[in-house]
């Protein structure tokens, strides 16, 4: 397989890069306002500058399955087929990769979000929550971990319960400032908080 960099404006190929990857559509991105695009090939991601038609960077990671690029293209969070979650920090003047950590999941990765402060990793079991600097700050278990949303702040989280239940407590603290009983009894299997905190 191959990707094809097109210019609309002058309607034409710029350049045409190999891809040995077989899904990649799930396995292609750029880096949020630049032109960086990140791509994987065998088992690297590859970072190929468009403009410069120069490659920038690559990471070898074993077994890739998918990975995400955070909105301010700060962390790269790889998910390999061994179930393993591996987080880059990057950085943002030179695409160096700063830092990296490894987490090892039950059965996969469910869902996952970042804040400013926050990285929070989310299997059928738990969720784990890492600092921007990616260190291990905690890990919480229990029947409320079904589903989760992050305020807009990050400084806050709704943890969707087993039991039909929502409590919203601070990610610092782990302190519940509300408990929601929406009256069914089953797992709140997604949430949202709306962008000015106002409702769930």
């Amino acid at each position: 397989q191959e990707i094809i960099i097109w210019d609309t404006e002058k309607d034409t190929s710029l350049d045409y890069l190999n891809s040995e990857y077989l899904d990649i559509n799930n396995c292609m991105k750029f880096l949020p306002d630049t032109s960086i695009l990140a791509y994987c090939r065998n088992s690297s991601i590859i970072f190929y500058d468009v403009d410069s038609h120069e490659t920038v960077m690559s990471i070898d990671i074993p077994n890739i399955s998918d990975f995400l690029i955070s909105e301010n293209g700060r962390y790269v969070i790889i998910y390999s087929n061994n179930h393993e979650i591996t987080i880059l920090d990057l950085y943002r003047e030179n695409q160096l990769v700063k830092n990296e950590i490894n987490i090892v999941t039950t059965d996969g990765l469910r869902d996952l979000s970042t804040s400013k402060n926050y990285i929070i990793v989310k299997d059928s079991e738990s969720l784990n929550v890492l600092s921007n600097n990616l260190e291990e700050l905690k890990c919480m278990t229990g029947k409320c971990h079904s589903s989760f949303a992050l305020s807009t702040s990050g400084d806050e989280i709704a943890l969707g319960c087993s039991n039909g239940k929502i409590s919203l407590i601070e990610l610092s603290s782990e302190k519940v400032l509300r408990e929601y009983d929406i009256g069914e009894e089953s797992d709140v299997l997604k949430l949202f908080i709306t962008p000015d905190n106002s409702g769930i």
